[in-house]
């Protein structure tokens, strides 16, 4: 619930007048700093887990779980601005559609592959490796 919140109110900031200029004028920059925000809020589910207690741990949770809500509204916004600057003329409708099928795609197989792997490695070492891989995803973000 908390992050369903924060993606519905920061989508509607940022798609609104006053967020408006960040996702259009900076939509790769904006981006490769959110997923790297999402890098280190997935590495600090990982240390809460291994780190501290239970009772400690779940209202740390609950924020970042928030700040995983913000942060998806921040790339939604901004990952449809990138596509229809990358899209070719008259392609624009595709290539939204495709975008949209490959980030649909990836919540419900990478849901499912993580589940998998996580009852072979356990949870903690999954969100080490999406940590390391969203790391990776900024770093050639910030490098495009």
């Amino acid at each position: 619930m908390a992050s369903l919140l924060g993606f519905r109110l920061f989508s509607y900031i940022a798609s609104g007048p006053a967020g408006k200029g960040y996702a259009e004028h900076f939509p790769m920059q904006v981006q490769s700093m959110t997923v790297l925000a999402r890098a280190v809020l997935v590495l600090l589910v990982a240390l809460l887990g291994l780190l501290a207690p239970a009772q400690v741990a779940l209202p740390l949770v609950l924020v970042i779980v928030t700040l995983w809500g913000v942060s998806a509204g921040v790339l939604a916004v901004s990952g449809v601005q990138s596509v229809a600057r990358l899209s070719s003329p008259g392609r624009w409708g595709r290539s939204q559609a495709l975008y949209i099928a490959v980030i649909n795609a990836s919540a419900i197989l990478g849901a499912w592959l993580g589940g998998v792997m996580a009852s072979y490695l356990g949870f903690n070492t999954m969100f080490l490796m999406a940590a390391l891989l969203m790391a990776i995803s900024a770093v050639i973000l910030l490098k495009s």
